[in-house]
């Protein structure tokens, strides 16, 4: 891949992860003030005993998408964040793919092997200002593309096709006649993954948050890149209380299997791996103690809200890739999310609630679910859920909202008996701050 110093400097100046921070960070939320603002409609939730640890971000968007109305309560708290934090690698596949359809635009490269080349390149990540951007240089932790792309068909896309495509395999199906499961039952096993393309795999770990699937395409993005997109996007910022970084595997298992059909590559062991302090704690074997408070699956209110907010006003993604780019991108990535369809899709609590008072016409949610296997003394809990409602009575009113929340666990009754279980609690918030809205 013979490659001019000009040529390599161009392309280095419309890589995402190259351009200055300043023009990539999102803003944090605040809340709204002013007339109509939130705080009188929801802080009665944040006083209360029930739900008062958790972090809880609420966006309005029913009057304006692009001018929504924001809440947030402890907003700054750091949890694990469980399976939510997938999301982040939704978003990394995302901007991973911009930034190689904006090389394949100049048509400098020819063979998926010499973009291989190009992601690994030490040069070409020795232009950034962030040390941590540079540690993606390297076949070990770089992007693969050959294995993550088909450049077959034109313009470069996720192995395999997109959900809600006609080319689109029932994956879920698929696995759970393989397997003898109900579809709900069906999870991949490293030995299934060959028979999954990317997009199938990036779609059971949306939809489905499975860990395998999940793993498998950390492996194949790298750490190191996931990272330093959550970096640039301002989701990891911890002084500015920001700190979402998806920065480790979601299954024990090694991923030593081959990769797609007719191939000799494997799944690479993960590289990079950080972590952060959060607030929970988990069980330290060796002190037989809940003292272990460092996580490679950080996460805040803020941070969560942040992305929420950019994903429905499609401002995600599409910096490189030319003018609408990232409103392709915002929604092609809602296809592989739940929608929660049942037993095809994780549902949420929040939905779930708010469900039981309203008609939902639209759902787009992660959950993530952690509980004492995982280490916890009880479960914890993180919801990511936009809604689009419309009442049964009329006039109907139609409403259009997003909600976070982090740090979600059960806590005692007054009297020390044991209080409503996380999930219970979950399904009593939605109803609550969908009755505010309203």
């Amino acid at each position: 891949m013979p490659l001019t110093d000009a040529q390599l400097k161009d392309l280095g100046s419309k890589l995402f992860l190259l351009q200055k921070p300043a023009d990539t960070k999102l803003q944090k939320p605040r809340n709204t003030t002013g007339a109509d603002d939130l705080d009188a409609k929801l802080k009665s939730i944040g006083s209360d005993r029930r739900f008062s640890d958790w972090g809880i971000g609420v966006v309005d968007f029913t009057k304006s998408v692009m001018l929504p109305k924001v809440w947030l309560h402890n907003g700054d708290d750091s949890w694990r964040v469980g399976s939510t934090g997938k999301i982040a690698i939704l978003l990394a596949a995302f901007q991973l793919r911009d930034d190689v359809l904006t090389v394949q635009a100049t048509k400098l490269l020819k063979k998926p092997e010499e973009y291989d080349d190009l992601f690994a390149m030490d040069k070409l990540w020795r232009m950034a200002s962030d040390s941590r951007v540079r540690q993606i240089a390297g076949k070990d932790h770089a992007p693969r593309i050959s294995t993550i792309f088909d450049f077959s068909k034109g313009d470069a896309a996720f192995t395999g096709a997109a959900p809600d495509t006609p080319d689109f395999n029932n994956v879920l199906d698929r696995l759970a006649l393989t397997q003898g499961k109900q579809t709900f039952e069906a999870h991949l096993h490293w030995n299934e993954a060959i028979d999954y393309d990317f997009s199938e795999r990036l779609w059971l770990m949306g939809a489905m948050s499975d860990n395998v699937a999940a793993t498998s395409c950390l492996s194949e993005i790298g750490v190191a890149y996931v990272k330093a997109v959550q970096r640039a996007y301002g989701l990891f910022d911890e002084p500015k209380g920001m700190h979402l970084l998806l920065a480790g595997p979601y299954s024990p298992e090694s991923p030593k299997t081959v990769v797609g059909n007719n191939t000799t590559l494997t799944y690479r062991p993960l590289q990079d791996i950080e972590m952060h302090d959060v607030k929970d704690a988990l069980f330290n074997a060796a002190s037989k103690k809940f003292e272990d408070q460092k996580s490679w699956e950080p996460g805040s209110a803020a941070a969560l809200t942040a992305y929420m907010i950019a994903f429905i006003q499609q401002q995600l993604v599409g910096f490189g890739h030319g003018l609408g780019a990232g409103v392709v991108a915002c929604e092609l990535m809602k296809k592989y999310l739940s929608h929660g369809v049942p037993q095809r899709a994780t549902h949420s609590y929040i939905a779930l609630g708010v469900k039981g008072v309203t008609d939902i016409t639209d759902q787009i949610t992660k959950i993530g679910l952690l509980g004492k296997a995982d280490g916890e003394p009880d479960p914890l809990n993180t919801e990511f859920a936009y809604l689009e409602t419309k009442e049964k009575a009329a006039p109907h009113k139609v409403m259009k909202y997003g909600v976070v929340v982090t740090g979600i666990r059960s806590k005692p009754n007054t009297d020390g008996t044991p209080g409503p279980s996380a999930t219970s609690l979950t399904k009593d918030l939605g109803v609550l701050i969908h009755q505010a809205l309203l």
